[in-house]
């Protein structure tokens, strides 16, 4: 990938901790108004992590899945957590999650065949009733 398409990488450390604040919010009011529990985290892509040392100091479990070897390789060097290469319209864990999270502009490059599966291995990777976050950035 040309680096111009890796200015995500220079958000900083401070907007990274708010939306990590942000998700843990809406994970925790959904806990709060549907009297329900959530822990792990499926983060998918997750780029480099950047929100998961936060999300680790919070008490989610965190796993994070990217199609790019390096990206998964400065996950693995910069936090804790379980990290794999995959494509997210196939990619599986060996257990369900209680949250899936697809964050930032992540979502929508594929042909409508190629979203479907997305959303569908999203839903086949979260246990019953989990919950699915997926965000755009606002222009």
């Amino acid at each position: 990938m040309k680096d111009e398409l890796h200015y995500h990488l220079e958000l900083v450390k401070s907007t990274s901790e708010i939306e990590a604040y942000y998700i843990h919010s809406l994970i925790e009011f959904c806990a709060w108004k549907l009297g329900d529990s959530y822990k792990s985290i499926l983060d998918i892509p997750c780029e480099y992590g950047r929100h998961h040392a936060f999300l680790w100091d919070l008490g989610y479990q965190v796993y994070g899945v990217d199609s790019s070897s390096d990206l998964i390789d400065k996950a693995k060097n910069k936090n804790n957590g379980n990290y794999y290469v995959g494509d997210m319209r196939s990619f599986r864990l060996k257990e369900e999650v209680d949250v899936v999270l697809n964050w930032f502009t992540s979502f929508g490059f594929f042909d409508d065949q190629g979203n479907a599966q997305t959303l569908k291995n999203f839903y086949d990777n979260l246990r019953a009733k989990g919950l699915s976050f997926l965000k755009w950035p606002t222009v």
